[in-house]
């Protein structure tokens, strides 16, 4: 059998880390094998990516966005194999990520054109997009206490939710369930799993 590719996107904030952590122990409660990634991914290049990310003044966002292709295009053979095997795997990120972020300073068609590679090679079977309001969103992030990184602005967040819900209408191949990301973290969820148990 082969396996599952489900696909975790939201603005940071949203609490897609603990809905990861969820999923991943119900499914393997339920008898899966889960396997359980990121994007930027564990390579030199993912690496880099989160330094720029970190600094803002240390990459152009031009750069961190090719960063971005060419980290998903290796990614995808660790991803294809893991399925190959009938893992599920949960990605905390993917295409739509850098269509949402990338876009805010660069044209939607380049980072689609240099993002083509990959998103030509696999599609998830399903996105969950855990939506959240850009305020909700900095009061999480500010509770949290971390330092912030490049996108962590209210303005900022505010305008990538609305090209992720934007993205979510017409990118079809990708899968999405939008989800209600303000409710009670159980609410929440309850919501992907309902979405995950219809693909399985």
């Amino acid at each position: 059998m082969s396996g599952r590719f489900i696909v975790l996107e939201g603005i940071d904030g949203s609490g897609k880390g603990t809905q990861l952590d969820l999923l991943k122990a119900r499914l393997e409660h339920a008898g899966h094998t889960v396997w359980v990634t990121r994007e930027p991914s564990e390579s030199k290049i993912g690496k880099l990516i989160r330094e720029g990310l970190g600094d803002a003044t240390k990459m152009d966002e031009a750069t961190i966005a090719l960063l971005f292709a060419a980290d998903r295009l290796h990614h995808i053979h660790d991803i294809k194999a893991h399925l190959a095997q009938g893992d599920v795997v949960l990605c905390d990120r993917y295409v739509l990520s850098s269509l949402a972020y990338n876009s805010q300073s660069l044209t939607l068609g380049w980072i689609l054109d240099i993002n083509k590679h990959a998103d030509s090679r696999l599609h998830p079977d399903l996105t969950l997009l855990f939506d959240l309001s850009a305020q909700d969103a900095m009061h999480r992030i500010d509770v949290r206490g971390d330092a912030k990184e490049r996108y962590e602005s209210q303005k900022q967040l505010l305008q990538i939710r609305d090209m992720y819900l934007m993205l979510a209408e017409v990118r079809h191949d990708d899968n999405v369930t939008v989800i209600n990301a303000a409710q009670a973290p159980n609410d929440v969820h309850e919501a992907a799993w309902k979405a995950i148990e219809a693909i399985l």
